[in-house]
């Protein structure tokens, strides 16, 4: 008696998480396309809004999220599929690195074949970002950063987990991971006035 419910496919049966790295712990994102110009989005302090370090004269972002979507794509990242890293062919890949305030750096390269995405991840300790959080006070200051100890164990968590593996993200992830400066931004476009509203209102 009773109802067995079979998975429908392998990914039903994967722990889907890849990082528990919050939005907030992010501080930067560096984006290097296989051809054309790098760039970078960055933010001051954990509470402060992202910005493209550099934007091209008389052109404004296409979104004015799209600086946070890219600095946020690792932020509590799930995939979708995997296969070993040695099946994929990483020639010509996106790579980012991520940079965390609390230390962590993560760095990935992601290729699109047979339109499908498909990213490697690997992570390290910057100890001097680490030794700036701790005597700035931004580990306490601001929930959700880790201590330099516990950034190790997760950089050793992250490389135990992900090395050897190719991934599969979710669709605007895996997106954000392959921008370049043709898909960042266009010509500045006229804001428009609010109507003016009619005497006696």
């Amino acid at each position: 008696e009773g109802d067995v419910n079979y998975p429908m496919q392998i990914s039903d049966v994967l722990d889907r998480m890849l990082f528990d790295v919050v939005a907030s712990r992010i501080m930067s994102a560096t984006v290097t396309p296989p051809s054309g110009p790098a760039f970078e989005v960055r933010r001051s302090d954990p509470k402060a809004e992202f910005a493209f370090t550099k934007i091209p004269k008389g052109q404004e972002s296409v979104l004015d999220s799209l600086a946070a979507s890219i600095a946020e794509t690792v932020a509590l990242l799930t995939l979708e599929n995997v296969l070993p890293a040695a099946q994929i062919n990483f020639t010509g890949a996106t790579k980012v690195t991520h940079r965390l305030f609390d230390g962590l750096v993560l760095k990935s390269e992601t290729v699109k074949i047979d339109n499908r995405r498909w990213t490697k991840f690997s992570a390290s300790l910057d100890v001097a970002q680490a030794a700036v959080a701790a005597k700035s006070g931004l580990i306490t200051a601001h929930k959700g950063l880790k201590t330099e100890a516990e950034v190790k164990a997760q950089v050793e968590a992250i490389n135990a987990r992900t090395a050897g593996w190719a991934f599969m993200l979710p669709g605007m992830r895996a997106t954000d991971l392959m921008r370049d400066m043709k898909t960042l931004f266009r010509a500045k476009q006229p804001r428009q006035s609010a109507p003016a509203r009619p005497s006696g209102e």
